[in-house]
């Protein structure tokens, strides 16, 4: 199995030409490209030339009779699909039925910083001479899913993963996790971070994961350690997965101690200023209740303080914002208000900016349990407010609210009877179909073995049939959103570029892709998702892990 630690090693060893035989595309379901195209089974060929190009050439693989033969095939362990093996230029003419430098029916050039070189009729009509290449990697898919983009996660905490060892599950609730994990933090060091980091980036290539949108802490306690630790992974997985990076205040911005606040406050900004740095979040809803009897006011005029704070220094420094927020089950009231609705209506007052990566801002909002508690009326209010960000979208092309749905239920709703405990759960599918897509919802592991998340690891296809258990929804199309959760919707949510399979006949978001070894449809990879996953990351293969069977 690749994608572990060695996984570093093995992708500098990669030829410089990749092949991938009869792959099922998956387009995400609100990819502009038509039904052919996505019905269609293709071979891709990849080839990386000496100047840095990406030449990538789509066309459609020929039927075939003995590989997976459609919508609704299941893995089957006793006859694990793709397989790789390394060819050199000689073995090429075979590789196609119809022979090198035959006609395509779709080519493009793109180039390895995702910027396209040429498009519609001057894209090349044939294969690239790949004379100069002296081996090619090939993967037979036979017919197995892949993913464009590949996988993603939208919200992972970097620095607190594999924690359990150091701090174990006592009572169980959010409150022990906040405050055993905030113990444990006194420990951290610069190279437990990045061994513990470098270990769940490495687990995550495997499951197929090329993008993440990872928060690292800053707060008195660990200083800027967490950041720097996160700066140096981020540099050393750079050609095998994109790492976004949040600078995250975990802790109150507005405790009631001001040499706190002040303390805090100062390390916020000095992360926000660091080019390494992608965005700038909080936890609004951790501020402090004070004492008197205008506690509760207070409390509420501290969170939007939060909020305010987060957005001038994301402005000021160009980067994206990320809030979790509404981390509760309580109905919204005047005492326990959302503040999803003040984040809407401040992004709406606010001029919008423009962020290091070129496009527009993008505000992100994660965990928000309290949306399974809103009424009819508040979830009517929520949308009226999305869309109209979203009527402003099409003045500010790629600013966008996004919604990160996490697996909540561990900690929430145990007050309550179990005839009518709460699923503690954005309810992220009902949401996608009522604001008419005004917002892209997403989820997330959140966490990986420490108390706040103690179940699960760094898969994020593993989250996919237990939430069509949460939801209660498993059609072809809501598995369609499933999927899109963790791989189209979670790249843009972790601010990656778009996928457009018209604008380059889907070369260009082919540059990054997870290959579903023996799952051959959607409906299959949201309620079965397969163990066997190939991870490719500019054109190369950086991790791949298979099943091996005996049958005597």
């Amino acid at each position: 199995m690749l994608g572990g630690p060695d996984a570093a090693a093995y992708a500098a060893e990669l030829p410089g030409s990749l092949l991938l035989k009869d792959v099922r595309i998956a387009w995400g379901g609100r990819a502009r490209c038509s039904q052919s195209l996505r019905q269609e089974r293709h071979n891709v060929l990849y080839r990386h030339g000496d100047d840095g190009r990406i030449v990538i050439s789509l066309h459609r693989a020929p039927e075939a009779s003995d590989e997976v033969s459609g919508e609704g095939t299941r893995f089957d362990p006793l006859r694990p699909l793709a397989s790789v093996a390394t060819l050199d230029t000689s073995s090429l003419p075979d590789l196609f039925d119809r022979g090198l430098g035959q006609e395509l029916d779709r080519a493009e050039v793109v180039a390895a910083g995702h910027a396209p070189l040429g498009e519609g009729p001057s894209a090349p009509s044939k294969l690239p001479d790949l004379q100069s290449a002296r081996t090619v990697m090939t993967v037979d898919a036979r017919g197995s899913l892949l993913v464009p983009g590949g996988l993603c996660h939208p919200h992972v905490h970097l620095d607190k993963c594999f924690l359990l060892s150091r701090c174990g599950i006592h009572d169980g609730t959010f409150e022990e996790a906040l405050k055993r994990t905030g113990e444990a933090k006194r420990d951290f060091t610069f190279e437990d971070l990045v061994e513990r980091g470098r270990r769940l980036i490495a687990s995550s290539l495997s499951h197929g994961v090329t993008a993440m949108r990872a928060h690292v802490e800053v707060d008195p306690t660990v200083s800027l350690t967490c950041l720097r630790a996160g700066l140096h992974l981020k540099d050393e997985f750079a050609s095998r997965c994109t790492i976004s990076l949040v600078a995250f205040a975990q802790d109150p911005l507005f405790p009631l101690d001001d040499s706190k606040r002040n303390s805090i406050q100062d390390l916020l900004r000095q992360a926000a200023i660091e080019p390494g740095v992608d965005a700038v979040g909080s936890a609004p809803y951790i501020e402090p209740r004070s004492s008197d009897s205008d506690g509760v006011k207070g409390q509420v005029e501290m969170q939007r303080r939060n909020i305010d704070l987060v957005f001038d220094l994301a402005r000021r420094n160009g980067k994206d914002v990320d809030f979790h927020l509404d981390y509760d089950l309580d109905a919204p009231s005047p005492d326990r208000p959302s503040l999803i609705p003040y984040v809407l209506d401040r992004a709406l007052a606010l001029p919008s900016w423009t962020v290091a990566a070129g496009r527009r801002r993008r505000i992100t909002l994660g965990h928000c349990t309290k949306l399974s508690v809103f009424s009819d009326d508040d979830l009517d209010d929520l949308v009226r407010r999305l869309r109209a960000l979203s009527s402003r979208q099409t003045a500010a092309e790629d600013e966008e609210a996004n919604a990160d749905a996490d697996a909540d239920a561990v900690h929430f709703g145990r007050s309550e009877r179990y005839a009518v405990r709460s699923r503690a759960t954005m309810p992220a599918l009902d949401l996608v179909s009522s604001s008419g897509g005004a917002i892209n919802v997403s989820m997330g592991v959140n966490n990986v073995a420490n108390l706040f998340t103690p179940q699960g690891d760094a898969d994020p296809l593993a989250l996919l049939p237990m939430m069509v258990a949460v939801w209660q929804k498993a059609t072809p199309t809501d598995c369609q959103t499933l999927l899109d959760m963790v791989a189209t919707n979670a790249r843009t949510a972790a601010g990656c570029d778009r996928l457009d399979p018209d604008a380059t006949w889907g070369a260009e978001a082919l540059l990054d892709a997870t290959i579903l070894d023996g799952c051959a449809s959607v409906q299959d990879a949201a309620l079965a998702p397969p163990f066997g996953r190939i991870t490719i990351k500019h054109g190369k293969v950086v991790a791949r892990r298979s099943v091996d069977s005996w049958t005597t």
